[in-house]
C-alpha cells in the first residue's frame, strides 16, 4: 500500500528531525535587496500574505515565505521598476504556486476568480 509507505516515511522524518515553523518575514528583504523598489516589494508580499491569511480556503500556512523576494538578488539590477519586479514574480514564481494550491477547488471559475483577488492584492494589474 503506497500510503501506508508514505506515511512511515513522514513518520520516520518527524521522529528524527526537529520542527520548527518559520514565519514569512519580508523584513529580511530589506537586508538584501538594494534596488529603490525594495519597500514597495515588501509591502506587496505583506499585502498578498495578509490576503492569503484571511481566505477561507487557504490560510495562514498557505503564505509566501520571503525566499519568493529574495530570488530577485542576483538579478535585481535588471528591473528599473516595482511594476516589472512584481510582473517576473508574479508569472515565475507566485502564480504557479497558486494555481497548484487552489487546484483543489473542483471549480476552475472559483479558482480563477481567487487568482484574480490575489493578483490584485500583490499589486498586479489584471
Amino acid at each position: 500500500n503506497i500510503y501506508r509507505s508514505v506515511d512511515s516515511f513522514d513518520f520516520a522524518l518527524r521522529r528524527r528531525f526537529m520542527w520548527k515553523e518559520i514565519q514569512p518575514n519580508f523584513n529580511i528583504v530589506n537586508n538584501f535587496l538594494s534596488a529603490n523598489w525594495k519597500d514597495k516589494l515588501i509591502e506587496d508580499f505583506n499585502n498578498l500574505n495578509e490576503k492569503i491569511k484571511n481566505d477561507e480556503l487557504l490560510g495562514k500556512d498557505y503564505r509566501i515565505g520571503h525566499s519568493y523576494a529574495l530570488q530577485i538578488k542576483p538579478i535585481e539590477h535588471r528591473f528599473d521598476s516595482i511594476t516589472e519586479v512584481r510582473k517576473f514574480l508574479w508569472e515565475d514564481s507566485i502564480k504557479p504556486l497558486l494555481e497548484e494550491y487552489l487546484r483543489g477547488l473542483g471549480d476552475e471559475n472559483k479558482a480563477n476568480e481567487k487568482l484574480n483577488e490575489f493578483k490584485k492584492s500583490f499589486g498586479t494589474q489584471q
